[in-house]
């Protein structure tokens, strides 16, 4: 008889063992998995940031040659009449506004620089740089709106870079094409998600319908949501002005 509770033990601390075994290898697999797809994601993210680093450099490339170059241009014709006025008191009005340019510039250049150095935009977050930038663009070109709602949790520095170049895409898209007066930008936080939603009141337009230099924008966009995985919605029509919605996953 206590051979036979001795083997019922043996039996029952063995299958207790394998189970417990089974049990440890199952969360050790489960924990790998989880490291693995996060080391995949990471790369995925660093090579993206790569390529956004190339994309920047082109935005420099055209912001310089759109904005910068016409203000110098317009400077030079204006130092130019200035030669050949005679008059002191407009050669000095028009030395006051060409020297009311370039600080106009100097300040544009800042701020360029900021918004478009990746460095400086995952070390001051997501949150803040498009807070600032909507400020800067609110006192010089449009009226801005900027909502944020839900627990504002951080995305990750890659992430929050790639949502930021993301906004930034459909802010200029706005200021380049929309013709509109007000721009409204709203983060929600909810759970595991991240939706920003971007109006404005301009022009509109037709997707299919969009020339060359705003239906590369457009690409952008849908390209840099597929490196987060996220869903990109837009809703435009003639004259009723345009929404771009992304819903990003958090993780």
């Amino acid at each position: 008889m206590a051979d036979k509770y001795v083997i019922q033990v043996l039996v029952a601390g063995t299958a207790l063992a394998g189970l417990f075994a089974f049990a440890l290898i199952s969360f050790i697999w489960v924990q790998k998995r989880k490291q693995n797809a996060h080391y995949a994601e990471r790369d995925r993210l660093q090579r993206a940031l790569i390529e956004e680093r190339e994309r920047t450099m082109n935005e420099i490339s055209s912001e310089i040659h759109d904005h910068i170059s016409q203000i110098v241009s317009f400077a030079q014709m204006n130092l130019k009449v200035a030669l050949d006025t005679e008059n002191k008191s407009e050669v000095e009005a028009i030395i006051h506004r060409v020297n009311k340019m370039l600080a106009g510039i100097g300040d544009d250049l800042q701020n360029m620089g900021h918004f478009l150095s990746s460095d400086y935009i995952m070390k001051h977050g997501l949150l803040k740089v498009l807070d600032h930038e909507l400020d800067y663009l609110n006192s010089h070109k449009l009226a801005c709106h900027f909502e944020i709602e839900g627990d504002r949790g951080k995305l990750g520095n890659e992430k929050e870079l790639v949502v930021y170049r993301i906004a930034q895409e459909a802010i200029h898209n706005v200021i380049k094409h929309a013709q509109a007066t007000e721009l409204d930008v709203k983060l929600r936080f909810e759970g595991e998600t991240l939706t920003m939603i971007i109006t404005d009141n301009g022009i509109g337009f037709i997707e299919e319908d969009t020339h060359e230099k705003n239906g590369i924008g457009i690409i952008n966009m849908k390209q840099r949501a597929k490196l987060l995985n996220a869903e990109l919605s837009i809703n435009s029509s003639p004259s009723g002005g345009s929404t771009i919605t992304l819903h990003c996953p958090k993780i």
